[in-house]
């Protein structure tokens, strides 16, 4: 393959060059990360919407220093999405910026400083955290502005910090934690976040993280998951988690109201397959919100969250590895049903909704194209009551090169 060929060119070329040198130069790390999108959604919904189609071909280019006397390094990574189809009357695939625009963006630009088991992080970055995180469904992922740090004790992970904005999956320039949280405009806030995992036991561990933006609101999450081997091929999986968010301070910048969710899972894997059941209960005040990423409920499913006001819903799944027969081949079905959602203001009853989903994966595990990663995805929601429905189709190539 051309690009194959090619990088392996650049990295034989560079490589020794970089051999005598101080170590920060010399462990440079340079990646390139392809992506080719095609998103079609078509909705027969009540009242109608648009339909949302786009095709994209973009990726990112990523740096990293080795580290200077092993204590600090720099990275900067930036992101591309280049329109090759896209109708205007077909916007809102969020793989382009609104107009169905190209956009480039430097989404990371960083420095990290580590001693033993303890690293600080400062300025633009990932974070992979239950409400703050990458969100890598589009084109290019969610990065934040953020200052914080990350450790270890014994069994304890934690992490803690500032993030002060936050750049969106098809944005270009970074916002306010506030203001993406719904907050008017001239109201920034930034965010503070503190969190910690346990692990006690190689089969069970349990979390719990906060998230406080002044004058606009404040997330608590926790989780729990216990793992008990049955036999030697089969092993079952329990979770369980919680969410309470409310306004906070005199101002209510996205006004005022306290919600929760809550929910469990089960699952049980034997050889290839993995089968799994779960639920949750949503609190009818207000719908929960996830506006710093994806939503962390074992309902998140490709269209749809299942955590409206009031909403009371179950999932089944069912995942099976194809490896004894085909290497790389990997499907993910799901079904979720949610009832007795309601308007948070008027506390009506909406429709309720079903979705299915299919996800085939196919990555290439060896050869000259290791690593090149086919994926298909299918979501159709059925809106109850005369509502209508909506399918979506979507298919990713993902092939990660490395330079350096």
């Amino acid at each position: 393959m051309p690009l194959t060929t090619l990088t392996k060119i650049i990295h034989d070329h560079l490589k020794p060059k970089l051999e005598p040198l101080p170590p920060f130069f010399r462990d440079t790390q340079l990646g390139l990360k392809l992506r080719l999108y095609y998103f079609d959604r078509e909705n027969h919904v009540t009242p109608p919407k648009s339909d949302n189609e786009a095709f994209t071909f973009g990726g990112s280019l990523a740096y990293q220093s080795g580290w200077l006397a092993d204590i600090f390094r720099v990275g900067a990574e930036g992101f591309l999405s280049q329109k090759l189809y896209g109708p205007e009357s077909r916007d809102g695939t969020l793989l382009l910026r609104p107009g169905q625009k190209s956009y480039s963006v430097l989404g990371r630009a960083y420095g990290e400083l580590k001693y033993e088991d303890y690293s600080a992080i400062l300025f633009r970055q990932y974070i992979d955290t239950p409400y703050a995180t990458q969100q890598d469904s589009r084109m290019t992922p969610v990065t934040f502005e953020a200052y914080r740090i990350t450790g270890r004790l014994k069994w304890v992970q934690f992490t803690a910090g500032y993030v002060a904005q936050i750049k969106q999956r098809n944005a270009t320039t970074f916002t306010s934690m506030s203001e993406q949280a719904g907050a008017p405009r001239g109201r920034e806030r930034g965010m503070v976040m503190a969190g910690a995992r346990f692990t006690p036991t190689a089969d069970f561990n349990f979390g719990t993280i906060n998230y406080y933006v002044p004058s606009t609101w404040n997330i608590v999450y926790t989780e729990a998951n216990y793992t008990r081997p049955l036999t030697a091929k089969l092993a079952l999986k329990l979770q369980g988690q919680f969410t309470e968010q409310d306004s906070v301070g005199g101002d209510h910048l996205i006004g005022k109201f306290d919600t929760r969710v809550g929910g469990a899972q089960a699952a049980l894997s034997y050889n290839n397959v993995i089968l799994r059941t779960a639920f949750s209960i949503t609190a009818d005040a207000k719908n929960i919100n996830s506006p710093y990423g994806s939503y962390p409920g074992y309902l998140s499913l490709i269209e749809k969250d299942f955590n409206r006001a009031g909403e009371k819903a179950w999932l089944l799944g069912f995942s099976y590895n194809f490896k004894d027969y085909i290497s790389g081949l990997s499907t993910t079905c799901n079904f979720a049903r949610g009832i007795d959602a309601v308007d948070p203001a008027t506390k009506k009853g909406v429709p309720n909704e079903n979705e299915w989903d299919i996800t085939v994966d196919y990555r290439v595990e060896e050869g000259p194209v290791s690593g090149l990663w086919f994926r298909a995805r299918n979501a159709y929601v059925d809106f109850n009551k005369g509502g209508g429905h909506s399918n979506n189709f979507r298919l990713t190539v993902n092939y990660p090169l490395s330079i350096l």
